[in-house]
């Protein structure tokens, strides 16, 4: 009976090692006050589906798919943070508003945080999507594309990342 114990309790410290070891990634921050105020608006009934479907709350994580060559420490596939995006506002069919939210990065020195975003939508070949344009990069170049893909909002940042985000209202 006390070697069984003893077998349960060892069972037991491995599994509570293995799970302290899977690091929770961590959360995006509140809302700041400062867009307390933003009203989601559901798009027009003339504004075409495939554009008023991008319209929504979305939630998910990016993970590293780089070149592995580059990833300090990084494995492939990844999750390195949780992200969100709220888009709140489509006034026509080329453009759209949306909320960037992240969460604090544990294999980065990036802080999380939200940010404010106007973004054309663009067509390429047929499939719809917009961009974020990084603050820190001044204006210069996309730092994230997404796009709808089997109703699962997809972005990438010039192949380094990718992010997935399931739609939540």
């Amino acid at each position: 009976m006390g070697k069984h114990i003893l077998v349960a309790l060892g069972v037991i410290l491995i599994l509570a090692s293995s799970l302290a070891l899977a690091e929770e990634l961590p959360a995006i921050p509140p809302l700041p006050n400062k867009f307390q105020n933003i009203k989601i608006v559901k798009p027009d009934p003339s504004i075409p589906k495939d554009i008023a479907d991008l319209w929504g709350e979305w939630e998910g994580n990016w993970r590293y798919v780089g070149d592995m060559k580059n990833a300090n420490g990084l494995k492939y596939d990844q999750e390195v943070r949780k992200a969100k995006v709220i888009v709140y506002d489509i006034p026509s069919p080329g453009k759209l508003q949306f909320l960037w939210g992240i969460g604090n990065s544990p294999y980065y020195a990036v802080k999380g945080g939200w940010w404010n975003n106007e973004s054309d939508i663009e067509d390429h070949e047929g499939i719809k999507s917009f961009s974020r344009i990084s603050q820190s990069e001044g204006g210069q170049g996309k730092n994230m594309r997404f796009h709808l893909e089997n109703g699962i909002l997809k972005g990438d940042n010039t192949g380094s990342f990718s992010i997935e985000l399931k739609k939540v209202r």
